[in-house]
Parts: structure tokens; C-alpha cells; sequence
């Protein structure tokens, strides 16, 4: 019996390889398996991207309505710093007495209702301007005379 070269053996494994039908299906399993795989990651991309953008419209309109809510907050604190300007003007005119410490916080008051209003020209800003004047003055007046309500 002659003896097969290597070669010959080699060709022979595969023409039995290649026509083998259980061969074939096996790589068109891993083809379709993997087509299936990157139909299944071009979906996830497509998810993911549409997450992303979903999540930075979402951030852009949770941007705007804090800064929204900001404002409204902002407004509505120096309106009741104004207010109190204004009930302390009242209270001073009829001839209360206050503390030097309401004085303090009254000036902060006047402090953040008028920075307020340089940084918010649109802001209706000369209702207290009298009303400030005159605590101004009144509060110089305790300080001279030290006739702050003890």
C-alpha cells in the first residue's frame, strides 16, 4: 500500500470538510447568529442614542424651569424685603420703637431689595425709595441719641 504524502491527506480532509452539509450549516449558523448580533447592537446604539438625547432635551427643559423658579424665587423674596421697608417706614412714622437688631436686618432688607434692583432694571424699584430715606434717617437718629429699644 502506498503511502498517502501529507498534502494528499491535507485535501482530502478538506473535500470531506467542504462537502460535508453539516459543515456548511454550521458556518452559516455563525453568520446569521452574528448578523443577528450586530441587528441586535445597531438596535441598542439606537436606543442608547435616542436615550441620550431624550435625557439632554430633558436636561435643556429642567434647565430652564429652574432657572425659571430661580427667578420667581428671587422676585418674590425682595418683594417681602420690600414689604417689610415698608411696614417699618409705617411703624417708625407712627412713633415705634425698634431694636438695633431689627434696624440690622431691616438693612439687609434695603441692601438686597436695592441690589436687586440695580441688577433688575425691569423691576418695579422706586416704591421704597422714600420709605428707606426715612429709616436711614430715623436709624442715625437712634444711633446719635443711643435710643435704640432695648
Amino acid at each position: 500500500m502506498a503511502e498517502k504524502s501529507t498534502v494528499e491527506i491535507i485535501l482530502a480532509i478538506l473535500a470531506t470538510i467542504v462537502g460535508s452539509s453539516g459543515l456548511f450549516a454550521f458556518i452559516q449558523f455563525l453568520v446569521t447568529r452574528k448578523d443577528k448580533k450586530d441587528d441586535q447592537m445597531k438596535d441598542l446604539q439606537q436606543i442608547i442614542e435616542g436615550l441620550r438625547n431624550d435625557i439632554q432635551n430633558n436636561d435643556i427643559a429642567f434647565k430652564k424651569s429652574l432657572d425659571a423658579l430661580a427667578f420667581q424665587v428671587a422676585k418674590s423674596t425682595v418683594i417681602q424685603s420690600r414689604i417689610r421697608i415698608l411696614r417699618a417706614n409705617d411703624e417708625l412714622r407712627q412713633g415705634s420703637h425698634h431694636s438695633y437688631e431689627y434696624f440690622r436686618q431691616l438693612h439687609q432688607d434695603i441692601t438686597d431689595y436695592e441690589k436687586y434692583c440695580v441688577e433688575h432694571p425691569e423691576f418695579k424699584n422706586n416704591e421704597a425709595v422714600n420709605s428707606i430715606e426715612y429709616i436711614n434717617r430715623v436709624y442715625q437718629e437712634c444711633l446719635d441719641k443711643n435710643n435704640f429699644l432695648a
